[in-house]
């Protein structure tokens, strides 16, 4: 008996929440627009995050890492932490190369 009135109490609410639709009048309704989605509102890493770093043809330099407090993160064989914070994937693949490069060449000489 409970479960039938919670059921019931359940589709009354349900109906309750849904909002009025208007008559049309017989015209066509035009679809909402979907937002298109700029580069800049990409999601941007934060502090404490946990990074997978891949290293193409190089899965030996492949790290997962934590963004520290600070914002940055250490990667092996890297001198200096790198700022990672508020930067997208693409922005921290970008600052990444250069560093990433040297070590790769060191490893074919």
């Amino acid at each position: 008996m409970k479960i039938y009135i919670f059921v019931i109490l359940a589709i009354l609410c349900s109906c309750s929440i849904l909002p009025a639709q208007e008559p049309n009048n017989g015209q066509a309704t035009q679809p909402t627009p979907v937002p298109q989605v700029d580069t800049n509102e990409r999601y941007r890493i934060g502090y404490q995050d946990t990074l997978d770093i891949q290293v193409f043809r190089h899965p030996e330099l492949n790290r997962r890492v934590n963004v520290s407090p600070n914002g940055t993160i250490n990667l092996f064989r890297l001198d200096a932490p790198i700022m990672a914070v508020c930067k997208t994937e693409d922005e921290l693949a970008k600052t990444l190369k250069p560093p990433i490069k040297r070590i790769t060449s060191a490893i074919h000489e």
